[in-house]
C-alpha cells in the first residue's frame, strides 16, 4: 500500500515537472520586467524605495529564470 502511494506521488510530480520549470521561467521573467520598470520610475521619482525593490525583483528574477534553465 505504502509503496503504491510513493509511486502515485511520483508520477504525478514527474508528470508536473516540465509546467513548474515553464512557470518558474515565465515568473522569473515578469520579475526582470517589474525590477526594470520600478528603476526607470526610481529615475523620474529618485524614490530609494523603489531602487531597492527594483534591485531585489530583478535579482529574484535572474536566479528563477537561471536556476529553471539549469534543470532543464
Amino acid at each position: 500500500m505504502e509503496r503504491r502511494i510513493e509511486s502515485y506521488i511520483d508520477n504525478i510530480l514527474e508528470n508536473i515537472a516540465p509546467q513548474l520549470y515553464t512557470l518558474s521561467i515565465i515568473l522569473g521573467i515578469a520579475l526582470l520586467l517589474v525590477g526594470i520598470v520600478l528603476l526607470i520610475w526610481n529615475v523620474k521619482k529618485s524614490s530609494s524605495m523603489l531602487n531597492i525593490g527594483g534591485i531585489i525583483c530583478m535579482g529574484i528574477g535572474i536566479l528563477s529564470v537561471s536556476s529553471a534553465f539549469l534543470q532543464l
